[in-house]
């Protein structure tokens, strides 16, 4: 019988974030991670208050979106949908995505003089792992 071989290649994805606020090089940037089964969009609705002129909010999505809910058949316009950093299923490359995906947002973004990075739930290990490998001060 023939053996079946598991195979990886290295794709490029297209990440969403969405942001209120503004800052400068003198400003505050917070970087909200939303948790298993939450979206960026909603989980930064949470932090909205703390935007303003000097201070920017920034919420990546997770790259992995899937339909909540167990309603059988086709999901429509009105089905919830979550997002989730890993699962088991090849978590290296999971790891791996993610951190590229959060070192090119902060990169885009850009560092200022005082950031943030605030993860809940599965948010928080993304955290760890991927805002920190871009340098920034671990000790606040």
């Amino acid at each position: 019988m023939t053996e079946v071989t598991e195979h990886h290649l290295e794709v490029t994805r297209t990440g969403r974030y969405y942001q209120v606020g503004h800052c400068d090089q003198e400003g505050e940037l917070w970087y909200v991670l939303h948790g298993y089964r939450q979206t960026a969009s909603r989980f930064l609705s949470r932090f909205r208050t703390l935007a303003n002129d000097s201070r920017m909010v920034v919420a990546p999505e997770a790259l992995n979106r899937f339909y909540l809910g167990s309603e059988p058949g086709r999901h429509g316009p009105e089905s919830m949908v979550g997002a989730t950093w890993m699962t088991r299923e090849d978590r290296e490359f999971e790891i791996q995505d993610y951190v590229r995906y959060l070192d090119a947002l902060a990169e885009g973004v850009g560092l200022v003089s005082s950031t943030t990075v605030l993860g809940f739930s599965q948010g928080v290990a993304t955290a760890a792992d991927g805002l920190f490998s871009v340098g920034f001060d671990q000790t606040g």
